[in-house]
């Protein structure tokens, strides 16, 4: 079995790059899906572009996609191989299309030789009525075989003097005309046309005449509008996702079921600002997916009813921007059209009260996509009335584990685990302490200068180390070992340090966890978790035999933390939570101390450290109380272990400022 570390970069890099056909198995184990429609038994595909080279528009504005084709499709898991490109059209417009099939098999088209081609004559006007030349283009896509894909697998045919031809089999087809006209796109979708000879179809400019959108309960602007539409056959889909930012206007024909074979489904998303001057800056994101077989009007429309209020904020120790995505819609779009996202390039430190549909119920997973404050969080579900808040890069950061999604299936690697005789870690150092939160790593293309080492230790004897690798995308470090069968005690120990701008405190971290080890050959994990896949008939299938180990975690609230990462000079209280890794056995804390220094770890001092419990019961949090003096940096040195022979020890350097 080989441990699959969740896709999320190499797809996207593929997108970005044109690559056709992509082995996208390489990536961080987290949750948090990779770029594109590929699948596999489901690991949510998703854009996580930690610092990947994203699509950057002439705008600025950075676009990512996550399409989950996570459900089945009549029956049968989606499991495929995706082929994926992307125009990216000047003044603040792309689109991303391709395809992908059950099993892992390349798109092969039908040989050339055994198919009787007819051509098929596509007749398009723009909007002035007037035959289309070089203003628009085509996509067509089967209704009927996944073999016939070649407009999914180049560059789509651009009307010229207002035709495109194409010799295609008999069978049906959509078509999707793309019309360009000054600050605006429009998209015509007509039905189906029947292909059983030559034939001629349509599509007009004037068509699409149902604009993107929103009425919202306080006054926003209108930052980018997307149209998602995927197309399901026997054996897969095809999908394309269009949008406009920077205020670019978006246009779609409505569509009433009037198809045949296949299944299409289609959704709309918008981001809206408040306007320039708001006080207290704030975001609405909408997604609403139209009934299956149809295309919806284009208006988005939401009442304080509809939506879950979450309050952002954003730390950094340096005034900066990073680019904010959010990606997510209804629960069910998550297995029909997937979703797409272009950034908000948000000022740090800085807070925001974001506004998500969330009626019906939504997933919805925002995250700061690049750059060294880069955050990649877990999937959330949202209910209408929710009103959470969420901390990005609060101090002090460290290396944090891998945690699933709340109320999402999304295949998630432990962050240590034990396959038979086999022990695979995997840790993302520069997170922040909100849950599920994976945060930069020491990835270069995040904008980080730094450096790390590993070791994996077992009774005292080192069997694994190294580099911590900063010339891969993927911000976790993966770790692997091979494990004698006896029992043992191991030792895993992690030192990383970076220099960033906008994320200089926290920037050495030194970290050692020991416990007791042994196989479990019996053991199994339940989904989501996994530690291993292979490749059966061209089908990814998960191994769940394996056992999480009981690793121990630490987590902080500093009290009274500014936005810049400060804290008044004088005493301080901050709050430290000792756990488990989730499905490890959570023995109780046998010993906890904190020591604390204000000369960048030259020399240390003991920091009281109170257990809090509720009367008879006592938690795994404790509270530190100390005194900082101004103007210095607090390092950070915490130690406990558990009754069953665990232990960690984290050191983090100029963890936060004392002002």
């Amino acid at each position: 079995m080989t441990p699959i570390r969740t896709v999320r970069f190499a797809l996207a890099a593929a997108l970005l790059t044109g690559t056709a056909g992509v082995a996208a198995f390489q990536g961080p184990a987290s949750a948090a899906p990779a770029a594109s429609h590929a699948g596999a038994s489901r690991p949510l595909a998703v854009a996580a572009l930690n610092g990947a080279t994203a699509l950057t528009l002439s705008n600025g504005t950075r676009v990512a996609v996550d399409e989950s084709w996570a459900a089945a499709v009549g029956g049968t898991a989606m499991t495929g191989r995706a082929r994926s490109f992307m125009d990216a059209q000047p003044g603040g417009f792309f689109c991303f299309y391709g395809a992908a099939q059950s099993g892992f098999g390349p798109l092969v088209p039908q040989a050339q030789a055994s198919v009787q081609k007819y051509t098929l004559t596509i007749k398009g006007f723009d909007l002035t009525g007037a035959p289309a030349n070089l203003d628009g283009w085509m996509q067509v896509f089967s209704a009927t075989s996944m073999r016939w894909n070649e407009n999914t697998i180049g560059p789509t045919p651009v009307f010229r003097h207002g035709l495109v031809i194409m010799h295609v089999p008999a069978g049906k087809y959509w078509l999707i005309g793309q019309f360009r006209s000054g600050n605006s796109m429009r998209m015509d979708i007509p039905a189906q046309v029947t292909v059983t000879g030559d034939t001629t179809a349509t599509v007009r400019a004037r068509a699409a005449n149902s604009e993107v959108t929103a009425t919202t309960p306080r006054r926003a602007v209108l930052s980018d509008a997307v149209f998602d539409s995927s197309y399901t056959l026997r054996g897969g889909q095809t999908f394309e996702d269009c949008g406009a930012t920077g205020g670019a206007q978006l246009w779609v024909s409505p569509l009433a079921r009037a198809h045949t074979t296949g299944t299409l489904y289609s959704a709309t998303s918008a981001q809206l600002n408040s306007p320039p001057s708001q006080g207290v800056p704030y975001t609405y994101e909408l997604d609403s997916a139209a009934p299956p077989g149809t295309i919806a009007s284009q208006h988005l429309t939401v009442t304080a009813a509809d939506l879950a209020t979450v309050h952002e904020r954003f730390y950094s120790d340096a005034a900066t921007t990073a680019p904010w995505f959010a990606f997510g819609g209804p629960a069910r779009q998550y297995a029909e059209t997937g979703f797409v996202a272009a950034s908000t390039s948000l000022p740090m430190p800085g807070d925001r009260t974001v506004y998500f549909q969330a009626q019906p119920t939504a997933v919805w997973r925002p995250e700061i996509a690049a750059g060294p404050l880069a955050e990649t969080p877990s999937w959330q579900l949202l209910h209408a009335g929710q009103g959470p808040s969420t901390n990005w890069n609060a101090y002090p950061l460290h290396p944090a584990p891998n945690l699933p999604p709340a109320g999402v299936t999304e295949p998630t690697l432990p962050s240590a685990v034990r396959a038979g005789n086999k022990l695979i870690m995997d840790i993302t150092p520069f997170s922040d302490n909100t849950t599920g939160h994976t945060g930069s790593g020491l990835t270069r293309f995040n904008g980080i200068k730094g450096s790390g080492t590993y070791a994996i230790y077992a009774n005292s004897v080192k069997i694994a180390g190294g580099p911590v690798s900063t010339s891969s995308p993927f911000a976790d470090v993966f770790a692997a070992a091979a494990l004698s069968p006896k029992p043992s005690q191991i030792k895993f120990t992690l030192t990383t340090s970076r220099q960033a701008p906008g994320s200089n405190l926290s920037g050495t971290s030194e970290d050692a966890w020991t416990w007791p080890s042994q196989a479990k050959p019996q053991a199994v994990m339940p989904t989501p978790w996994y530690c291993g896949a292979s490749f059966t008939h061209g089908h990814v299938v998960y191994d769940h035999h394996c056992a999480v180990q009981d690793m121990m975690t630490l987590a902080y609230q500093l009290a009274g933390e500014n936005l810049d990462g400060s804290a008044p000079a004088g005493p301080q209280t901050l709050g430290i939570a000792i756990n488990h890794l989730p499905r490890s056995t959570p023995y109780p804390v046998a010993h906890a101390q904190l020591q604390v220094s204000f000369n960048n770890g030259t020399s240390w001092q003991p920091a009281a450290l109170a257990r809090i419990c509720h009367g008879q019961v006592c938690t795994n949090r404790y509270r530190a109380t100390y005194t900082a003096p101004a103007g210095a940096q607090v390092s950070l040195r915490v130690t406990a272990s558990d009754t069953h022979g665990a232990s960690v020890t984290e050191t983090i350097l100029g963890a936060y400022q004392a002002s």
